[in-house]
C-alpha cells in the first residue's frame, strides 16, 4: 500500500514502541513529513 501511496517509508531499530526509544528518530521523520506537505 505504501508503494501504490507513493509514500516514504522510514526503518528504525527499535523496539515496537520507537516512539519512546527512539525519540529523535521519530522527530526527525515527523518533521520531514511536515516539509514534504507545506511545500
Amino acid at each position: 500500500m505504501a508503494e501504490r501511496a507513493k509514500a516514504r517509508i522510514e526503518e528504525v531499530a527499535a523496539s515496537h514502541a520507537s516512539m519512546v526509544s527512539q525519540p529523535e528518530a521519530v522527530t526527525r521523520l515527523i518533521l520531514s513529513a511536515v516539509e514534504a506537505t507545506s511545500r
